[in-house]
């Protein structure tokens, strides 16, 4: 035997072969010949019959197995066969083993293990399913043990279909390991199963082809209908298994006070089967109502709704059948929104075409709210953690289930919800522990215990919404009994009192610094809640946290452990509030006046608070193309810092390097002129400078929406002669005073960047108010510095197109719009497009300005070759088109036409068109901003055609070496050695070197820069960058 593999160019072979393919041809002369593909387990080998008629060339067929005779050539660098010979074997002329590819590995032995799995199954129905095919069907079980996985993708040889089914049982076991949360006999059964469907899709070797069923159906519909198959053979076969929706818990808690209801879920959607779903609806329904979780707007309804009307089309004494939407917006569905479904059902004329979960003031279709009720069963435990972004919480949270799930017979779950911010935004762990299977497929609403993790939330979110009588609540706080209840609003004492809440307090803040674990709070707020709860015996808890806490960080060291370990033992020390009765009888505070735009207050606001589900559609009138005011972000406040920065006048030099590297904006210097002076009640310092003449200076911190990262009193330099440095870090709630100081200046002191040239030096750049702040990067951001430098030397003609990732989230997350506008209300331009194509996007912007000003500069000329045109207009005119391309010169020409073409625009076709676009008169800045997976890798296509088209863009490549939204996975801007996700013993390959790349092409401005490294060069790179025609 012969195996293909091991044929060599110039042989003279006989030998037999798997004739997979056969296909007749003809030369370009008209002579007819044969196009064979021989196979044999070793791979496949062309073989041409250049004359078929011949009588060395007997009768064959497709998938038959024929001795061949002919000489092995080289064609196009493949080997192929010359036939001079051919006949059809007989079987016991070949073993069919050699001719099909074939697991390396023991089918007997694989399929053992895998019923070695099967046995693991605990649960009866789903074990009396895997039975039904994989113990009792040997027809079955010969085929899947010889099956492949696929044609050629993958597994695609015999016994491929068992090999990859084994595989995916063992992932899921490590992961039902991993995570005990997880329904174990649901994952086996649904591994074992998922490709069963394959052994009707494809034909049987040789041919392992696509059956007729298999390209009509599929593989995934098959298996369905065998699951089906299998199902309706089982007696007594539950509708739902483990995971039961919101809807079944409606229906129970309705149907345990008589109502008559039920639930049919649709499976498989398409084909539709109306026969079987006729069969599951009862001969006794009256009314149905089909909820689909999709909109098509101009149809009569939605797909599963039309498709139940048609079934029951002409039925007699058919029922009545409304539609609704549920879920949309990925909005969650509970229990009292079936309700509220069922209670529409019992009306004489029910709502057709009506929405569940939103507030619809406008069209009218939403069903009445209900009360959301607890409908977890007896043994339920519901707890919410109200927690910031990367202290702890989410992790302490998920490590909780998991010593609860390993330590007891209690089903556990655990969803955890975020805000769009980076780390420092608002968490919220949903936890559910329940001495039966948790059916609850949304977030929880009805606690027994609430923890807030960050005192400043009282204010901001409402943290006792749905917290049951008599539950209780855990707050991580700085204050201590009376002055506690003093500080805490009126709104939540009042809860307190009206629902029997016990509340417990700890400064878990104060016990990590004394410890030594910075702002980590996390391990100490766990321990505390185990204590309060008692949901398992606080001894095992103490003994599991401690275990997680060496698996966690005992590659750091042993003083890490042992830190923790101590968070552990000082979990205990937490306190009762004593809660007055008398508080219920308390007024609520009424939200402070403000005079802050309608907009922040009715929709910005609300969703800040976490209750933007709680807005009626009518709050989005006139923004449902998804524009966002610019600037919102200035309107948070959140104050979730626990240290800010305190200015000291007396050692301050006044560099502003504090501002440069600020990564939120959050501290800015102010220079006050004699008028600005006399509202000022605080410390400033002579300005330096002779442009300052009679001016203060004074660096003001907002201690509101500083993260604390200390970036700024880390660069200060102080002044060694006085003492040291000028910034130092102190608890926020010490320099509260200074929220009012912030006000003051934000409000009432002009920008003093016209006295300056704030491209010049670092100093300058920052008397020019930052057009992009307070943004929900994470505290002590690496980019967002440079992102907000260029705000601040562009921002008022600048236009951006980023990407999406890290800085697509922190520069424009709803409700949060960081970039903003001057005092005269221009600022950046901001969208964004995906990994992908965000370079060409970019360019589309400039290429349409380009267009947009041609049509300018068309007009502008047409003006001046007419004989009605004002001189003092073609002076206008000629002189913005002298200086287009030119920032400054084109916007000083713009303010002298703007006025001049507003006035005539009613008289002049021109100046009609040129005060249409007279956004477009000032030269735009236009930036392309990405990090560096997007740069680097999917888009780096895109960035090369961009930067190859000589157009006037600049790119920003936030390089931080990793894909920073998802997690650090590698890219190829990971180092050599660098150890990231998917590079865990070190990138095997050097850096991809993007800028070397750039200078190729010899026109394009390239330059590689760090703030922290220099920062006189990064800002000299960004103004020569933008002052060339080309790209940084």
């Amino acid at each position: 035997m012969r195996y293909i593999n091991t044929l060599h160019e110039g042989e003279t072979i006989r030998n037999v072969y798997l004739c997979k393919g056969k296909r007749s041809a003809e030369t370009r002369n008209g002579r007819p010949y044969d196009n064979l593909i021989l196979q044999d387990k070793t791979g496949t080998l062309d073989g041409k019959v250049w004359d078929p008629n011949s009588g060395g060339i007997a009768d064959y067929d497709e998938l038959d197995f024929i001795e061949v005779y002919g000489e092995i050539i080289s064609y196009n660098n493949n080997l192929q066969m010359n036939i001079k010979q051919s006949r059809k074997v007989q079987e016991g002329e070949y073993i069919a083993a050699d001719y099909m590819p074939t697991t390396e590995k023991s089918t007997d032995g694989m399929y053992e293990e895998l019923l070695g799995y099967i046995k693991k199954v605990d649960n009866q129905y789903l074990r009396q399913v895997l039975d039904y095919y994989f113990i009792k069907d040997e027809t079955f079980i010969r085929n899947f043990k010889g099956h492949s996985a696929a044609k050629t993708v993958h597994h695609g040889f015999a016994g491929g279909l068992l090999e990859h089914t084994l595989s995916v049982v063992k992932f899921c076991d490590y992961m039902a390991g991993a995570y005990p949360i997880l329904n174990k006999d649901l994952l086996f059964t649904a591994a074992i199963c998922h490709d069963i469907g394959k052994t009707k899709e494809l034909s049987s070797f040789p041919e392992n082809d696509y059956t007729d069923e298999g390209q009509l159906l599929g593989h995934i519909v098959i298996g369905v209908e065998m699951i089906g198959d299998a199902v309706r053979n089982i007696p007594d076969f539950p509708e739902k298994l483990a995971n039961e929706e919101a809807a079944r818990e409606a229906i129970d808690y309705l149907m345990s006070k008589g109502e008559k209801v039920g639930l049919v879920s649709v499976h498989l959607y398409r084909p539709f089967s109306a026969k079987h779903f006729l069969a599951a609806v009862p001969k006794t329904a009256k009314t149905i109502a089909v909820l689909d979780r999709t909109k098509e707007p101009g149809a009569n309804g939605e797909p599963l709704y039309l498709d139940v009307k048609d079934c029951f089309y002409g039925t007699e004494n058919a029922p009545v059948i409304v539609g609704g939407r549920y879920g949309l917006g990925s909005k969650d569905t509970t229990p009292a929104q079936i309700i509220a479904v069922f209670k529409n059902l019992a009306l004489p004329m029910p709502k057709n075409h009506f929405t569940v979960g939103i507030v619809d003031d406008v069209t009218f279709t939403s069903l009445p709210q209900e009360e959301e009720i607890a409908l977890g069963g007896e043994g339920m435990f519901e707890a919410k953690f109200y927690g910031l972004g990367a202290d702890g919480t989410v992790g302490a949270n998920k490590n909780s289930v998991k010593i609860i799930g390993d330590n007891t017979d209690k089903h556990c779950q655990a969803y955890f919800s975020y805000d769009s911010k980076k780390s420092g935004g608002f968490t919220c762990s949903h936890l559910r522990f329940g001495d039966t299977p948790i059916r609850s497929t949304y977030l929880v609403n009805t606690p027994n215990f609430v923890a807030c993790h960050v005192q400043a939330y009282l204010h901001m979110y409402d943290v006792t919404r749905g917290l049951r009588k008599n539950g209780s609540f855990l707050l991580n706080t700085i204050w201590e009994g009376e002055e506690l209840a003093k500080n805490l609003p009126n709104k939540v004492k009042k809860y307190f009192a009206q629902n029997n809440i016990t509340v417990y307090y700890i400064n878990a803040t104060q016990i990590a610094q004394e410890i030594g674990l910075g702002n980590r709070t996390n391990t100490i707020l766990q321990s505390a809640f185990f204590r309060i709860t008692g949901v398992i015996p606080v001894d095992l808890a103490v003994e599991q946290m401690k275990k997680f806490i060496v698996k966690s960080y005992g590659k750091k060291g042993e003083d890490v452990v042992n830190k923790n370990y101590a968070a552990v033992d000082r979990g205990g020390e937490y306190k009762q509030l004593a809660v007055d009765p008398a508080w219920a009888n308390l007024e609520v505070e009424a939200p402070a006046v403000n005079n802050d735009p309608a907009f922040i207050n009715e929709v910005v606001r609300p969703i800040n608070a976490q209750d933007g589900d709680l807005l009626p559609v009518s709050a989005f009138k006139g923004i449902e193309d998804g524009t966002w005011e610019q600037g919102t972000a200035q309107y948070e406040k959140r104050g979730v810092a626990a240290f800010v920065p305190e200015w000291n006048a007396e050692n301050c030099i006044q560099c502003n390097k504090c501002a440069y590297v600020c990564p939120h904006a959050s501290i800015r210097p102010f220079v006050l002129d004699a008028e600005e002076q006399k509202g000022a009640d605080f410390e400033t310092l002579k300005a330096v400078g002779k442009q300052f003449d009679g001016m203060t200076f004074r660096i003001q911190v907002d201690v509101l929406d500083c993260l604390g990262c200390g970036n700024c009193a880390d660069v200060c330099p102080g002044n060694p002669k006085k003492g040291g440095k000028a910034l130092t870090m102190k608890h926020l709630e010490s320099q509260l005073s200074q929220a009012a100081n912030w006000e003051y200046c934000a409000k009432n002191v002009k920008s003093k960047q016209h006295l300056v040239d704030i491209k010049a030096n670092v100093k300058n750049s920052q008397f020019a108010t930052p057009l992009f702040e307070f943004s929900g990067a994470c505290s002590g951001c690496g980019e967002t510095p440079y992102v907000k430098l260029i705000s601040q030397l562009f921002g008022d003609r600048e236009m951006v197109a980023n990407a999406t990732g890290c800085s697509s989230i922190y520069s424009g997350s709803v409700p949060s719009t960081p970039y903003t506008k001057n005092e005269k209300g221009q600022g950046p331009a901001w969208a964004n497009s995906l990994f992908e194509d965000f370079c060409e996007f970019g360019l589309g912007m400039t290429l349409a300005d380009k267009k947009l000003r041609a049509r300018i500069e068309a007009a502008m000329k047409d003006a001046i070759a007419s004989d009605t045109c004002p001189a003092e207009y073609k002076e206008a005119f000629q002189e913005w088109i002298d200086g287009k391309d030119d920032a400054d010169k084109s916007k000083a020409a713009a303010e002298k036409i703007i006025p001049m073409v507003e006035a005539a625009k009613d008289k002049c076709k021109n100046c009609a068109t040129i005060a249409e676009f007279k956004n477009y008169l000032v030269k735009k800045s236009q930036w392309i901003i990405g990090g560096d997976g997007a740069s680097y890798d999917i888009g780096y296509g895109g960035l090369d055609h961009v930067i190859a088209s000589g157009e006037d863009v600049n790119i920003l490549v936030l390089d931080t070496e990793v894909y920073s939204n998802t997690g650090g996975q590698s890219s190829k801007a990971t180092p050599l050695g660098a150890i990231a996700k998917f590079a865990a013993s070190g990138k095997r390959v050097r850096k991809k070197d993007l800028g070397m790349i750039a200078t190729t092409y010899g026109y394009v401005y390239v330059a590689q820069i760090a703030m922290g490294a220099d920062q006189a060069q990064t800002l000299k790179a960004i103004r020569e960058a933008a002052f060339t025609s080309s790209r940084v």
